[in-house]
């Protein structure tokens, strides 16, 4: 105590003045140290509440400087958390999932087969889009993908069954992805894990069409906002490898369908969005189990020996069919970025048919004529007119056996002319 305050109290008690017992309280109440789970409860609520710093403070009664070094290190916290997390789960019940654009009827810019007339510009001239949501396991299996179009119902799908298709078909007028076409494709999916009575994790990354939402058999983790190109196993090669894929049997198809007379530009203005989705189902057949195990590593959730990352030859065998003149690398990547979700919910489901498939009464048209088959050709287009009816039969056993004949016969015809065949 001292003599200021000595004096001072003398002179109270000299006066006649009560005194009460004065109780010594600290300037502040003892702060907590922030664990891991606090300062990702902690981020939380800074994202989702927008709590200020002091309204932090008082929540988690704990310094300011902690609050600062959460929300400064959050991405990093994040990262570390969610790759810890995977310790819990078998390789094949981590997944992850993300979405690209394609345009669908591209061709490549300088392509072989156009005619000098032509104006082949690199799918500059065919913004036609679809937008996928493609997703895989650690242990290199790939599920059905959601394919996302403008129309509920192209005039390629009349009389077909919607759920028969290879794969998941969603639409709206953007052919965007949107939180309301997410949740239902989560909630399907975990109906479907919790059929097989598995417990999961799914990584996503912070785009406002995928939404955070509780599931009993799905746990959705989330990948570090600004480095999910680097830390998203699907465009770690994956995603590549299926639009390289792809692009391979749209090629392949052109070239067996172009003669002399008919320009290739033309040809692409009479894919349908079903072709699309059947050459989608065969890219995603054919990408290997190893390139999506790969992808895991190269984003971080394995540790392989670079011997065993896979480098794949898709795309040497994309540009075999393209000729020297154009890029397989440029023709893959060119639409890598377009947009596939919007910033807010206001994204309206198109429920009109036949708006993103404007020639397909013309392709199906000529498809009922009763030829005698001799050439390779009229096999092939014998069997474009049986793969129709087994949509329609609903058979997928028959549906998926005519799709390989298809690419068989194609191989023939590709051999038949002396082209460069991929196989």
């Amino acid at each position: 105590m001292n003599d200021d305050y000595s004096d001072a109290l003398a002179r109270m008690l000299s006066a006649g003045a009560m005194v009460l017992p004065v109780l010594c309280i600290p300037d502040r109440m003892p702060r907590n140290a922030l664990s891991m789970k606090n300062k990702l409860e902690l981020i939380e609520c800074f994202e989702r509440e927008k709590l200020s710093v002091k309204q932090l403070q008082e929540r988690f009664n704990c310094g300011k400087t902690q609050v600062y070094e959460a929300i400064r290190k959050k991405e990093e916290i994040k990262k570390d958390l969610e790759k810890g997390r995977i310790k819990d789960y078998k390789p094949c019940d981590v997944y992850n999932g993300d979405e690209t654009g394609i345009f669908f009827r591209a061709l490549p810019s300088n392509y072989a087969l156009c005619r000098k007339d032509e104006n082949c510009g690199g799918g500059k001239d065919s913004k036609e889009r679809l937008t996928l949501f493609v997703c895989g396991n650690m242990s290199g299996e790939l599920i059905t993908p959601m394919t996302i179009g403008k129309s509920a119902r192209p005039r390629c799908f009349k009389n077909l069954d919607i759920r028969k298709l290879p794969v998941t078909w969603k639409n709206n007028e953007n052919a965007w992805n949107t939180a309301s076409i997410m949740e239902e494709w989560l909630k399907n999916f975990n109906s479907d894990m919790k059929k097989k009575g598995r417990k999961v994790i799914l990584f996503l990354d912070s785009a406002a069409c995928h939404p955070k939402i509780r599931l009993s058999n799905v746990e959705l983790a989330w990948l570090p906002t600004n480095a999910s190109s680097v830390t998203q196993p699907m465009n770690q090669g994956v995603i590549r490898s299926l639009k390289a894929l792809y692009r391979k049997h749209l090629l392949r198809s052109l070239l067996c369908a172009v003669d002399s007379e008919t320009a290739v530009s033309d040809l692409s203005k009479k894919i349908t969005v079903l072709d699309a989705i059947n050459w989608i189902n065969l890219a995603v057949k054919e990408i290997k189990p190893t390139t999506v195990i790969s992808g895991f590593a190269k984003a971080g959730f394995l540790l392989l020996e670079d011997s065993e990352i896979e480098s794949t030859h898709d795309l040497d065998r994309l540009q075999d069919l393209m000729g020297s003149n154009a890029s397989a690398e440029e023709f893959v990547n060119f639409d890598n970025d377009l947009p596939i979700c919007s910033e807010s919910e206001t994204v309206r489901e198109n429920t009109e048919s036949g708006t993103d498939c404007e020639s397909d009464e013309e392709v199906n048209s000529s498809s009922n004529d009763d030829r005698s088959i001799k050439s390779y050709k009229e096999m092939l287009m014998n069997l474009k007119d049986l793969v129709d009816s087994s949509v329609h039969k609903g058979n997928s056993d028959l549906f998926n056996i005519l799709n390989e004949a298809i690419v068989n016969v194609e191989n023939c015809i590709i051999k038949e002319n002396g082209m460069t065949q991929s196989e």
